[in-house]
């Protein structure tokens, strides 16, 4: 019986390669995790009175044209920000629509 020549072993590189791939893997499902774990949090914390509020407070910019500096807490919730981006967008088009008439 030969010993030792059953089984090659997996060129360094090829095994560099994998070990770079798998972390890469790890770091971004690690990122997507606590995006989406943030993302329950804030759900959780978020009534829908304060995401109309944001939404209405967009429109009434968007009309107007102009934006307003939002407090830090606003802008870190992702609800209450894409609230109050699709009232300012719904209110610019209105606006728009409004003055071409």
């Amino acid at each position: 019986m030969m010993k030792g020549r059953g089984i090659k072993r997996i060129p360094y590189y090829s095994r560099v390669g994998w070990i770079t791939a798998w972390i890469f893997v790890i770091v971004i499902l690690a990122i997507a995790l606590k995006i989406f774990l943030g993302t329950v949090d804030y759900n959780r914390k978020t009534e829908a009175a304060e995401i109309q509020h944001y939404l209405e407070l967009g429109l009434e910019n968007g009309r107007q044209g102009q934006h307003v500096e939002l407090p830090e807490a606003v802008m870190e919730n992702p609800f209450l920000r894409n609230a109050y981006n699709k009232g300012f967008r719904e209110g610019w088009d209105d606006a728009r629509a409004e003055s071409k008439q």
